[in-house]
């Protein structure tokens, strides 16, 4: 089984940026709740923070600043699940 990011958006608003988006089964595209979501330094490999996905299977990500999206990437990891990193830009 395989995880999707169904959507991925980086949104401004009262200059905070976050990222937002949606984790779904690929087979069925059900929602997938409890599925662990990891900013990382792309270079360093450090964890800057995360989120875990609500029962819709929505998760947010505040960031710093925009700029910190060049340098960071998603990891995406559930039970059952192979692991995925994703790039932010």
């Amino acid at each position: 089984m395989a995880l999707c990011l169904l959507c991925l958006i980086a949104n401004m608003a009262w200059a905070q940026t976050e990222i937002k988006g949606i984790i779904t089964d690929r087979e069925d595209g059900s929602a997938l709740p409890s599925v662990l979501v990891v900013l990382k330094h792309i270079e360093k490999k450090n964890i800057i923070r995360y989120a875990q996905t609500d029962n819709n299977g929505v998760f947010t990500l505040p960031l710093k600043s925009e700029a910190e999206k060049n340098t960071c990437l998603l990891h995406v990891s559930s039970m059952g699940y192979k692991a995925q990193e994703i790039s932010l830009t």
